[in-house]
């Protein structure tokens, strides 16, 4: 499988500012979108749009051999749908028209099963069910796998879906562990752990 174009979204997120350096180094010729942040990696070259727009794939995959799908949006009700589940349909759809994609990378998360919300007495594999927890994140990465998982099995669309966990950044652990802004979506530690507090507090 020879792949030499890569299109890739959310490439100024935290996972996007590592990768891009590291695919020009390997000799990839990449096409990042850009939308609100600009993509600041020597050797990308970059495409304006929006993921919720549903003309942008056909423009952005006319040339590509890849997709590597990391954008999206966390907590927000109003948003969610559209860039999530919308954005994510669209590239999965162009992909399959197009007839040319040898690879589709998908952005998942272990929030599809629930990750330290449900207990899990077994192991989680790619077998274990989908158990989001509460919220609109956990909720559109279970939507977006299961697209994925139809992609496969109808249109034998080749598609890889990585579940990543927490993605740390600057200072994203030391804001968490003394539950200050930006937390990491729902559940809301901060609650859990005044939670945690009060019970501790009522044993005594």
């Amino acid at each position: 499988m020879k792949i030499k174009n890569i299109f890739i979204t959310g490439g100024s997120g935290k996972i996007g500012r590592s990768l891009l350096p590291e695919l020009v180094s390997a000799g990839y010729h990449i096409m990042a979108l850009e939308f609100d942040d600009p993509i600041e990696c020597k050797g990308v070259e970059t495409i304006k749009g929006d993921i919720r727009d549903p003309q942008l794939a056909k423009k952005a995959l006319q040339d590509m051999d890849a997709v590597i799908h990391l954008s999206n949006c966390k907590e927000n009700r109003d948003l969610f749908m559209e860039t999530n589940i919308h954005g994510t349909f669209y590239l999965l759809d162009e992909a399959k028209n197009c007839g040319h994609i040898k690879q589709f990378i998908q952005a998942g998360s272990d929030a599809r099963a629930g990750i330290f919300y449900y207990p899990h007495p077994f192991p989680i594999d790619e077998t274990s069910p989908h158990m989001a927890y509460p919220g609109y994140y956990a909720f559109s990465k279970v939507l977006e796998e299961v697209m994925c998982e139809q992609y496969m099995i109808q249109h034998q669309l080749p598609i890889t879906i990585l579940r990543f966990s927490w993605v740390q950044d600057e200072d994203d652990f030391l804001n968490h562990i003394t539950l200050r802004e930006p937390n990491f979506g729902v559940p809301i530690w901060k609650e859990s752990a005044i939670r945690v507090f009060h019970l501790a507090l009522s044993s005594i």
